[in-house]
């Protein structure tokens, strides 16, 4: 019973944010080819913190606090929308639960449902992050290398967040 309490509060708190947010956040014109297109983007917290919905009101994200999102992976496929981009956390690099074969599976799981797939880079830490978090800017630029190469193979757009926040070595 306590934990659908938290969870009432924490959608209100939510709600009552995303008002105040769309009194300040832009609305992107978009064509309607691409406005009418369902998104799904499985990610954590900052895939969540973007609230993308309020800009491109078809977009929603599935947050799991873990770097395996198979269950968030298995419920936007149930979802059916146009496309799901993955985007992992630097949260989880370096660490012995980051399996690389994971994304492979979870891209050939959206391609056979039909789905259109996309990856994401994960967003580069601060250097002040990365002194306190040794190995986890370095772990994080090899995966967003096998990142790279895999949505080259398989022919699959990569938003690379790395690239166009990352600001030093």
């Amino acid at each position: 019973m306590l934990g659908l309490l938290r969870r009432a509060v924490e959608l209100g708190r939510e709600k009552l944010e995303d008002s105040l947010y769309a009194l300040v956040t832009p609305k992107v014109p978009l064509p309607s080819r691409v406005a009418e297109k369902r998104v799904i983007v499985v990610g954590a917290s900052v895939a969540k913190a973007w609230r993308l919905h309020l800009v491109f009101p078809r977009i929603r994200t599935l947050d799991l606090y873990q770097f395996d999102k198979s269950p968030a992976v298995a419920r936007a496929i149930a979802e059916r929308p146009d496309a799901i981009l993955l985007k992992e956390c630097a949260a989880y690099f370096p660490g012995e639960d980051v399996d690389r074969s994971l994304v492979e599976r979870w891209l050939g799981e959206i391609r056979r449902a039909g789905i259109a797939a996309m990856l994401a880079t994960v967003v580069p830490v601060t250097a002040a992050h990365a002194a306190r978090e040794p190995g986890r800017a370095e772990a994080l630029w090899d995966f967003n290398a096998f990142l790279r190469e895999l949505a080259a193979r398989e022919g699959v757009p990569l938003p690379d967040l790395e690239a166009a926040l990352r600001v030093s070595e």
